[in-house]
């Protein structure tokens, strides 16, 4: 996944085919005993049509 930095100091990666292995993967390492309202922002954050195929994370430093 390619990496740009936005003008916020948000790193903003574009989706590849890769989304439903990576979705898989970061909600296995979720906790189990999660709270609701976090695990909806990972679906948000990891659903193609509402994030608008960006993922954005922090960025370091």
């Amino acid at each position: 996944m390619n990496f740009t930095e936005d003008t916020q100091g948000y790193r903003v990666g574009i989706r590849t085919s890769e989304q439903k292995m990576l979705k898989k993967k970061m909600l296995k390492s979720l906790p189990r005993q999660i709270n609701k309202e976090m695990y909806s922002w990972c679906l948000f954050l990891l659903d193609a049509d509402m994030a608008k195929r960006f993922l954005v994370f922090p960025a370091k430093g």
